[in-house]
């Protein structure tokens, strides 16, 4: 059962009159509604759903995300045909609408009726798009009446929100068919099958869901939970898992669609704890969410100035209240905030994605975030295996708008432009420091596994980074240097680093980099630091290892300090065994250390 808020978007414009759907285009969104209200509450008793009306002199939101019918019904009341569509607007206040819903571990879901010709010009349609996928959000476009009309510029606006084939556009002509029932049999209820969230009809356990809906939810929660008892004995009996290739490849590749799998080893005592926290949480940030949501739907209303005195006053709202200081709104499991005058630029950064930031003091590292690796640390976070071997995760932070492209102009890193679009903008996670207590810092990056490419990438990306590996060290050892810093010693160019075999990334760069100096003491030294990271390595391969080699660093005090980092690409999958690929380049790079130590 996927745990998700769903806001439908309704076209109540005229063109909603004509008769060529019955009963009228706007009757057969109405009752299309009705439709998609009972599956997603049928499917998950905590999936909520709210409805806009995106026509008329501005979209208005009648029906607040909500589990109850009688809220729905009310809602809809009243509802009429007025006026002209405005889509693209519609899209921006549901988008805001799912920000702000009251359980953020729900997944963000919007489906749209369109029955008018859509005025916005494909690219805008297109950037509103990417900033959907950034975000999280799914997208379902029921395109009908004027299908022909809007196909290419809905196809090019699903195209940009889609990510996994979570987005789709599904096109109905008229005809004397029922409009849910053509919703029914589509990809936006899985085909109208129970294994995808379907609600209707007989499914796997002979029930029909329509009849008797409280006793097909009762059998659906508890194919759940055996299936849940299942991969607890699986994942205790077969050990550790492993980890997907690559340079984002984190545990075994494969879609995460589960969000429970990270309370799966929690007592009881942890998730009454866990419940607490996600309770206070909400609490505390309610006022200031809803603030915000006002904030913006009066923004949207023509004539209206939202900076008005009399309407602050009115409101009850302080704009003195709003700072700028960062503050975590998603998670409930830690706030996160901090003075943004003081954040700086983090300059030991070797590989991996531009625009890192860190503390004054040094103590936290701000990075970037990308969805994928934040539900990462938040599913590693509770698996004891993993956990020491990666950085501390400290939450998640939300800076004031326009920060990121502050801080990437003065970023030391370059930021390759493509990054940008799998980023939340001004959105960031925050994660120990690993450099912070040395004063002479000597970092190497080392990419694990032979695989490049991430599970979603297209056919010419996959063939580009396969030639990439094989030019590089990737496909023969599994393992390459992806970024390396020494002290006393030129920078060492990424494109130079790409180029390195096997014999040379032996004396070029790993060797350089345990070579602290060639007296005697410093060479016993060295031994021991190569001795400690093989061991280091040793354990976290025998625990399940997680991700490329991280960060190494070499002081008087502290010898070293060996972590995973980089999951941007990962996928948690819980009990499928290990990654042969990856398991490859760490026993390889092992092997070269040992053959160093042997110098």
């Amino acid at each position: 059962m996927v745990l998700e808020a769903t806001v439908l978007v309704i076209d109540n414009s005229e063109w909603a009159r004509n008769g060529d759907y019955t009963p009228n285009r706007f009757q057969a969104q109405i009752d299309s509604v009705h439709y998609l209200f009972n599956v997603k509450t049928n499917d998950n008793p905590e999936n909520t759903v709210g409805v806009i009306a995106n026509a008329g002199d501005s979209p208005d939101v009648r029906v607040s995300l909500t589990g109850d019918l009688g809220v729905l019904l009310k809602g809809l009341h009243g509802l009429g045909i007025r006026g002209e569509s405005h889509f693209d607007t519609g899209i921006q206040i549901a988008q805001l609408v799912l920000k702000h819903r009251a359980n953020k571990y729900q997944r963000q879901r919007i489906i749209a009726f369109v029955t008018s010709p859509i005025d916005a010009d494909e690219r805008s349609l297109v950037k509103l798009g990417k900033k959907l996928k950034k975000n999280g959000v799914s997208i379902d476009i029921v395109n009908f009446g004027e299908q022909a009309m809007n196909e290419q510029k809905l196809s090019a606006f699903v195209e940009a929100a889609n990510s996994n084939d979570t987005s789709h556009l599904v096109t109905i002509p008229p005809g004397p068919h029922v409009l849910s029932e053509q919703i029914r049999a589509s990809e936006i209820v899985g085909g109208g099958g129970a294994g995808a969230g379907g609600e209707g009809g007989e499914f796997d356990f002979g029930v029909d869901a329509d009849m008797d809906p409280e006793l097909a939810l009762a059998l659906r929660m508890s194919l759940q939970e055996e299936e849940e008892r299942q991969r607890r004995e699986t994942a205790a009996q077969g050990g550790a898992t492993a980890s997907g290739s690559g340079s984002g490849g984190a545990i075994q590749t494969g879609d995460n669609d589960n969000d429970a799998t990270m309370e799966e080893d929690l007592d009881e005592d942890e998730q009454i704890k866990r419940a607490i926290q996600m309770s206070l949480m909400e609490s505390e940030g309610g006022d200031d969410e809803n603030d915000d949501l006002v904030a913006s739907l009066i923004g949207s209303l023509p004539g209206v100035d939202p900076n008005d005195p009399d309407l602050q006053s009115a409101l009850g709202s302080d704009p003195s209240k709003k700072s700028g200081n960062g503050s975590n709104k998603r998670m409930g499991l830690r706030t996160i905030s901090v003075d943004e005058t003081k954040l700086k630029d983090f300059s030991h950064q070797v590989a991996g994605h531009g625009g890192m930031l860190h503390t004054e003091g040094n103590k936290m590292l701000i990075k970037p975030m990308v969805e994928r690796e934040l539900k990462f640390y938040e599913q590693a976070a509770n698996n004891p295996l993993i956990k020491p071997f990666l950085p501390e995760f400290f939450g998640m932070l939300q800076l004031s708008q326009g920060f990121s492209e502050k801080a990437e102009q003065s970023a030391s890193f370059p930021i390759n432009p493509h990054d940008k679009e799998t980023r939340a903008e001004d959105t960031y996670i925050c994660l120990e420091n690993l450099v912070c207590h040395f004063e002479n810092v000597c970092i190497v990056d080392i990419k694990l596994g032979t695989q490049l490419y991430d599970l979603d990438a297209t056919p010419e990306k996959r063939a580009r980074m396969e030639a990439k590996a094989m030019v590089r060290t990737t496909s023969l050892i599994g393992a390459s240097v992806s970024g390396l810093s020494i002290p006393g010693m030129s920078a060492f160019d990424r494109k130079e680093l790409n180029k390195l075999t096997l014999e040379t990334m032996k004396t070029e760069a790993l060797i350089p980099f345990f070579a602290v100096a060639k007296t005697a003491v410093s060479a016993e030294y060295r031994k021991f630091i190569i001795r400690q990271f093989i061991t280091e390595l040793e354990e976290y391969r025998e625990r399940g290892g997680s991700e490329d080699g991280g960060e190494d660093i070499e002081d008087s005090g502290a010898l070293l300090d060996m972590r995973a980092i980089d999951f941007a690409h990962g996928h948690w999958v819980p009990g499928q065994g290990p990654d042969e690929k990856y398991l490859f380049g760490l026993d390889n790079l092992i092997s070269i250390l040992r053959e160093i130590l042997a110098l």
